[in-house]
């Protein structure tokens, strides 16, 4: 593949991550202005992997390059911490965990981990305990539900997407009664978390619940709503967390 990309310069950073293909060109003359004029990068930033056996498993599986390029000392502690926290994302959406990262002893990584943990030092403007696996969880659940191809059935009841398109459709009842919109029942806004609480929302369930016929998707709306109220509502009590959290695991 040919890109027309050269490497060697310091790279500018976008959310600590080396912004790819920075110095491409196809043009002599702009590759020369750059050699007289960019900083060449005096460092090589290695990320490694090591993979972590199962416990019956003695013998360490080898660890293997994720990423490298070259860098300058321009960097702080904060474009570290972002680009841990891009390389953790971009892990977890290829089912992949990473559990912690290691370092030497630079200063600059010795302050990335003293703000992580909080030691002596706190991100203002740089929350990095927001948790949003659990939104990404609850969007999924929905779009699964309003997916064209998935056949969701709890034994012999069936779980669609119809069950709330006929509230839609119910000329005896008006927005008021469930505050839902033709959108929250269009996939193509996969992160529309704000989908989620309407489709869930105790006007909705109730009015689902009157049809036996949509107990299945009553079932699939309740679990998600005891996931929200359980992980992400701020004003649940623990031990209605708790309660909630045994509760969806019965369903």
């Amino acid at each position: 593949m040919h890109t027309n990309s050269f490497i060697g310069f310091s790279t500018p950073l976008s959310g600590g991550v080396p912004s790819p293909c920075h110095f491409k060109t196809d043009s002599i003359s702009e590759l020369k202005l750059w050699m007289d004029k960019n900083e060449k990068t005096p460092l090589l930033n290695i990320h490694c992997v090591q993979a972590i056996p199962p416990p019956n498993q003695t013998v360490a599986p080898p660890s293997f390059v994720l990423a490298g390029y070259g860098t300058s000392s321009k960097y702080t502690s904060l474009d570290i911490l972002r680009r841990w926290l891009f390389i953790h994302k971009n892990s977890i959406e290829q089912n992949v965990r990473i559990l912690g990262f290691s370092t030497d002893a630079d200063n600059k990584y010795f302050r990335a981990m003293r703000l992580m943990s909080g030691f002596y030092a706190s991100l203002s403007n740089f929350d990095v305990h927001v948790d949003s696996y659990v939104t990404h969880l609850v969007t999924k659940l929905r779009n699964r539900l309003l997916s064209a191809t998935a056949a969701l059935q709890v034994g012999d009841k069936c779980i669609t997407m119809k069950h709330l398109q006929q509230l839609l459709d119910n000329e005896e009842l008006i927005r008021l009664d469930h505050e839902l919109t033709q959108s929250d029942l269009k996939p193509t806004d996969r992160q529309n978390f704000r989908s989620c609480l309407r489709i869930t929302s105790c006007d909705v369930l109730n009015l689902i619940a009157r049809d036996d016929n949509s107990n299945g998707t009553y079932m699939y709306l309740k679990l998600i709503k005891l996931i929200i109220t359980s992980y992400i509502e701020p004003t649940t009590s623990i031990e209605e967390r708790i309660f909630q959290l045994h509760y969806s695991g019965s369903l």
